[in-house]
């Protein structure tokens, strides 16, 4: 009989077989079977089947099943092809599952030359949305065969989360034309913040390329002394970076409080000599306001602030050394 059978004569038989419901009918003859001839089960699909599973799996959001193919080793055609599924449908579990795989390309474009990001904006799957734009590798402003972006689709969605989600993203990395596009979209709030407590503009501090700050700059109601969740202002961060253009264009504006001090009792100018941001640790020094002594929370001083502070006077001369307050 079948059951006095060893495992490995079992697993010659189930070999032979040539049809997968073949298989799978043999599989559940009984539990013993089933954990032995299963993962034969999966590999005969993915040698065979074109990995269906795991295509089937990524549509209807089977997070077991989808892990079982994988682990019979699922070509990445199938993975990238199981992504955009997963993105249309909303199934978050099983694109965490194939985000995870070595190899697998989360900015893959199908035969309409959209990304699972397009179809999960489409299909105004937020939370899947969210998951793929923090993924790296992934291009949000890419465009498919039909000259379309996931911002695109956000607008003609009327997705205000996923616009906001964006604008974010695109004044982080200094996207002026889609920067443009989103702040002409309407309801579009330039100044909504982040799960760090940042606006856009305070994420466009990073940029030399001063062109999206600018945009963010001029827009209503866009404060550009606005905190972050740790307390720290655009002009705090623009500091640390040493983006000078930045720091110039917020003094400027005479809005900004230039010895503000973040949670941590830290001011623009503590983070630019701490960071050696030289331009930027003179001009703070210059400007109206800010304590050139700047101790944090802990009693510490920026390292490289004193050398600094003695370029600072005596640019200024020797009266102004022998008057200032340290």
């Amino acid at each position: 009989m079948l059951l006095d059978l060893p495992n490995e004569m079992l697993l010659r038989i189930a070999e032979h077989l040539t049809v997968t419901e073949h298989i799978s009918a043999f599989a559940q003859a009984n539990t013993h079977f089933y954990s032995l001839l299963n993962p034969l089960l999966y590999r005969y699909d993915v040698q065979h089947r074109e990995s269906s599973a795991l295509l089937w799996a990524a549509e209807y959001g089977r997070k077991v099943t989808a892990r079982k193919s994988l682990d019979q080793g699922a070509s990445l055609k199938a993975l990238s092809y199981s992504l955009k599924l997963a993105a249309k449908n909303a199934h978050e579990e099983v694109i965490e599952l194939l985000l995870a795989m070595e190899g697998v390309d989360p900015d893959s474009k199908d035969l309409f030359g959209r990304t699972p990001l397009s179809y999960a904006t489409e299909h105004e799957n937020t939370a899947v949305f969210k998951l793929l734009l923090a993924t790296e590798g992934v291009n949000p402003d890419s465009r498919d065969h039909n000259n379309q972006t996931p911002l695109s689709y956000a607008a003609q969605g009327e997705q205000e989360e996923v616009v906001r989600l964006l604008l974010a993203t695109e004044a982080k990395r200094g996207s002026e034309a889609t920067v443009k596009q989103l702040l002409g979209i309407e309801d579009v709030k330039p100044d909504s913040k982040d799960l760090f407590g940042r606006t856009p503009l305070s994420n466009a501090t990073e940029h030399e390329d001063t062109a999206v700050f600018k945009l963010l700059l001029a827009s209503e109601g866009v404060d550009p002394d606005s905190k972050d969740r740790n307390n720290r202002t655009p002009l705090s961060r623009a500091a640390q970076f040493g983006n000078l253009a930045v720091v110039e264009l917020l003094i400027a504006t005479e809005r900004v409080n230039p010895d503000y001090r973040d949670s941590k009792g830290r001011t623009p100018l503590w983070y630019a000599a701490e960071y050696n941001r030289g331009v930027v640790v003179l001009l703070l020094l210059s400007t109206e306001g800010v304590n050139p002594d700047p101790k944090d929370s802990y009693g510490g001083t920026p390292k490289w602030l004193s050398s600094y502070r003695q370029i600072h006077y005596n640019r200024l001369g020797s009266s102004a050394i022998k008057t200032s307050q340290y």
